[in-house]
């Protein structure tokens, strides 16, 4: 799937779910590095390990929308950089509704975003740095999250 860059820039970063999503290879062994993984071995993944991942993304908390302009590839060459983009998972388990969400993200913030003027108000970075995994991204204690001045455009 080509997913423009504005899509991947805000997607690697907004984490939803943190957990690990646990996954068994039952029909044979996984190799992965220097590692041999038996058939049925539970192994885990999970989107902050891969979205944080230095060698995939240099500098990863840093917003550069120009990692993701040219259809880039990974850093070894292989596969696109949107390979790596699991903001819904991969595989058989991933999350079912994302056509929706995808829809509902360009609609809803082409929309807002046209008819709109946003300023931030009060926000720090430290409000919106991930702080916990609590079934889901938690933000420091005491954010009040990203608070914003929204003006209607003429």
């Amino acid at each position: 799937m080509d997913i423009p860059f504005a899509m991947c820039i805000v997607l690697r970063i907004a984490f939803g779910g943190v957990e690990r999503l646990p996954r068994i290879n039952r029909h044979g062994t996984w190799t992965y590095a220097e590692w041999k993984i038996p058939a049925g071995t539970p192994v885990g993944m999970d989107q902050y390990h891969m979205h944080m991942n230095e060698d995939l993304y240099p500098d990863p908390t840093a917003f550069r929308p120009e990692r993701w302009l040219g259809n880039p590839r990974a850093p070894h060459g292989e596969k696109p950089l949107t390979h790596y983009l699991t903001p819904f998972a991969k595989g058989t388990r991933m999350c079912t509704g994302f056509n929706l969400a995808y829809a509902e993200i360009f609609i809803g913030i082409a929309t807002v975003f046209r008819r709109h003027e946003f300023k931030l108000f009060e926000t720090s970075r430290r409000d919106v740095d991930f702080y916990a995994e609590n079934l889901k991204a938690s933000p420091w204690p005491g954010s009040k999250g990203v608070r914003v001045l929204v003006k209607e455009l003429k």
